[in-house]
């Protein structure tokens, strides 16, 4: 499969194989012998490679495809594809935020972020909380609030 292939020449910075390999997935995709679960976590992850690799605006077309928003709902279950998926919106939606010096979508991500962190708290889910804790740290920081972004990070 080349999506574990991707992450791992991704990882050893080797961007192009990584986005070849994400072609060759297009390929399989293609076929509809993938099912819709696995289609959609293979999306997301195809979304956090490519906004690894630099190709802002492919990740954004993820964005609108899927469908998925900052103010979205999430069910009160641990599931791990959904918080990949939120995770990968955010960080795309503070990636353009960046790019653009429009801090557009941060609000909603924010509040995203926020109820994450609550229900990280309440289970006391502590990787998932200091993953989202500094998505929040970067948030703030890219709407321009660096106090805010410094007492999150303290959180951590």
């Amino acid at each position: 499969m080349p999506l574990p292939r991707a992450t791992l020449a991704l990882t050893q910075g080797r961007i192009d194989e990584a986005l070849h390999m994400l072609h060759a997935l297009d390929d399989i995709i293609a076929t509809g012998k993938i099912p819709l679960s696995i289609r959609a976590y293979a999306d997301t992850q195809r979304a956090h490679l490519l906004l690894r690799g630099g190709k802002l605006e492919e990740a954004l077309r993820w964005v609108h495809e899927c469908r998925m928003r900052g103010d979205d709902q999430f069910n009160e279950q641990l599931d791990r594809e959904q918080f990949f998926q939120q995770m990968t919106l955010a960080q795309v939606v503070i990636t353009q935020a960046h790019s653009t010096q429009d801090p557009y979508g941060l609000t909603a991500v924010l509040k995203l972020l926020e109820r994450w962190c609550h229900f990280s708290k309440q289970r006391g889910f502590n990787g998932l909380l200091i993953e989202t804790l500094a998505l929040k740290a970067m948030a703030f920081e890219e709407g321009g609030n660096i106090q805010q972004a410094l007492a999150t990070l303290k959180q951590a």
